[in-house]
């Protein structure tokens, strides 16, 4: 597969010809990273927007200081594209970029996005709209995950009659941020009895089943 066609794949370029991916792909510069590559640092300044066309790359949050521990934010592969918010507003980067494989991308810089959008307005004005659109998605993920959060951290300081019923709380919380059509149900032991309590979202099923032990599992062989 040419790299044109490996850029046909990605989100930007999927409403642009091949000729207008190869005329774009003249303000990229390619560049490869091996894994365990840092290709940027959280708090550093960007201005620049990658996309990769081969490998895997994690963006992560440190936790601490000194940048020895990190908490994975994202996996983002092949089609995928990342630092958007510097390449839009030139800002600082929130988080580290680094390749979890090798990896090879295509990087523009904010001067050469502009650019393009300014001497191909009708094919920049369309990439422009996809990277607003992953934008809104990512910004709206990671609301929902804080707001999920919080509503989970009201739980934790909540008296509750047992840890069965704090369970039952916990997952009526979860259960608006979770995508699609979900059947949530849960056992959660019950260490006087010694049998599994079936605990249930309180708007989805019934409350009232008798205790009972989870299906035993299916003999080997």
């Amino acid at each position: 597969m040419t790299d044109i066609e490996k850029l046909k794949a990605v989100a930007l370029f999927h409403n642009l010809s091949e000729s207008m991916i190869s005329e774009f792909a003249g303000y990229f510069k390619q560049t490869a990273y091996t894994a365990g590559d840092v290709i940027f640092k959280e708090k550093t300044h960007g201005d620049t927007l990658f996309i990769i066309v081969d490998g895997e790359v994690t963006i992560e949050k440190a936790l601490d200081e000194e940048g020895r521990e990190f908490k994975a934010l994202a996996i983002l592969s092949s089609g995928d594209f990342f630092g958007e918010m510097a390449v839009l507003e030139g800002q600082m980067r929130f988080a580290q970029a680094r390749a979890t494989r090798d990896c090879a991308l295509y990087e523009i810089a904010r001067a050469q996005l502009f650019a393009f959008i300014k001497d191909q307005p009708d094919t920049g004005i369309s990439i422009f709209s996809e990277i607003m659109k992953t934008l809104l998605k990512r910004l709206q993920h990671t609301s929902n995950e804080l707001t999920m959060l919080f509503d989970l951290s009201r739980q934790l300081i909540t008296q509750h009659r047992s840890p069965a019923e704090f369970l039952a709380a916990v997952m009526d919380e979860m259960r608006p941020y979770l995508e699609g059509s979900w059947n949530i149900t849960a056992y959660s032991y019950n260490m006087f009895n010694e049998e599994y309590e079936r605990v249930y979202a309180r708007d989805n099923f019934p409350q009232d089943e008798p205790a009972r032990r989870p299906p035993a599992s299916p003999a080997n062989g």
